[in-house]
């Protein structure tokens, strides 16, 4: 150690870690430790030399092994893992402890180059244990260890102890995020159910990331959000584990956790009620494409009764589609292909389906029959000839 951080920086690092009561590990990038403080044998029962040298799986429970993956992961990534990691780790007797491990990257100065990672490690298996009996707050603590030093405190304790509780039984899948970035701070159990993923597979990581949420979901709630600090029931897309979509509503608000900005959001699933609407959305397309026996009274009719029942739904404009996206969407109501189009168009058909993907996001529908009713709703139907492009 004293090769990559010099003999004053050394000596430094040590006179700190050697007073915190925490546990204090500097490991390499492999994740095999190089130095441990001496609080390891007071917490876990290990001395500093029985330590070195070892990896994670060494110490930590088999099944948590994935999590310290993950958040080695994000530390590369990121340069420090924003959450703390908690894991459970043999104690030398044979017993476990619930340690809250926190993260960051060392870089050379020079360089400025990783050299290794410094983890500052705390036993939490109290609390784990309260939390998971619902004891009171200060049950069985001795003093010092998370017990409220003032009635205000005592007070957010147990606010936090019930958000908890709520938040863990709620019968909707809930969700907190950090909105910069939609990184998830929890999930609960109808979540859990509803999406087949589990808790450590979400937890730490970005919605994008694990395909739960697209980009353009996360803008369209961003910027819900930004107009108020909540709101009710926005119609996004989800996947779940397998990849397969969730069409849902969004009720969300914005909370701070933890000093930072969160989106406490849940959700309801309406995919069965979305495809039922969509059959007859495609029927009524069907019935549409020749209109030469309907008179234009009952056709217009039919859309203005249809859109009646989705004013709850948010709707962009045609001037907010480029003249390529409309000249698309006049195709797409022609009923003709993507490849059709792409023929007519002289385009790519990776091109045409983006700017499919486009005019979705815009007028916020997530299907071909959807935008094809919307469109006709606003007088599409016949395309012109193509428009120069420059």
């Amino acid at each position: 150690m004293s090769e990559l951080m010099g003999n004053q920086g050394e000596a430094t690092f040590r006179l700190l870690a050697e007073n915190n009561v925490d546990l204090v590990c500097w490991i390499d990038l492999d994740l095999v430790m190089r130095y441990a403080s001496p609080s390891c044998e007071q917490l876990l029962g290990w001395k500093p030399e029985e330590m070195v040298g070892r990896g994670p799986d060494a110490f930590v429970l088999p099944d948590d092994l994935p999590i310290v993956a993950a958040a080695h992961e994000r530390l590369v990534r990121e340069g420090m893992d924003p959450f703390p990691t908690v894991v459970r780790m043999r104690k030398k007797d044979g017993t476990l402890a619930s340690m809250e491990i926190n993260a960051r990257m060392a870089k050379d100065r020079a360089s400025g180059d990783p050299i290794g990672i410094v983890l500052t490690m705390r036993d939490i298996t109290r609390r784990t244990q309260r939390e998971q009996n619902r004891e009171p707050p200060g049950h069985g603590d001795s003093a010092g260890e998370g017990v409220p030093t003032s009635e205000w405190e005592r007070m957010l304790h147990e606010s936090e102890e019930r958000f908890s509780k709520v938040f863990g039984l709620a019968p909707v899948p809930m969700v907190v995020f950090v909105l910069d970035g939609f990184r998830i701070v929890d999930v609960n159990d109808a979540f859990i159910q509803t999406t087949g993923y589990a808790r450590n597979e979400l937890v730490g990581c970005r919605a994008t990331e694990v395909r739960m949420l697209d980009h353009t979901s996360c803008r369209r709630i961003e910027r819900a959000l930004e107009r108020e600090s909540s709101m009710q029931n926005l119609p996004i897309s989800m996947r779940d584990r397998k990849g397969l979509p969730i069409d849902c509503l969004i009720s969300a608000e914005l909370v701070f956790v933890r000093g930072q900005r969160c989106i406490l959001g849940a959700f309801q699933d309406v995919t069965e009620r979305k495809h039922s609407e969509d059959e007859l959305i495609d029927a009524l397309d069907s019935v549409m494409r020749d209109t030469s026996w309907f008179s234009r009274a009952l056709i217009e009719k039919l859309a203005q009764t249809r859109h009646r029942k989705r004013t709850n739904e948010p709707s962009g404009e045609l001037a907010d589609l480029t003249t390529r996206e409309r000249e698309v969407l006049h195709l797409m109501c022609e009923g003709r292909s993507d490849d059709e189009i792409s023929d007519a168009l002289m385009l790519s058909r990776h091109t045409v389906r983006n700017h499919v993907s486009n005019i979705y996001g815009k007028i916020g529908v997530h299907r071909r029959g959807t935008a094809i009713v919307w469109a006709r709703e606003r007088g599409v139907s016949v395309y012109g000839a193509p428009q120069a492009h420059k």
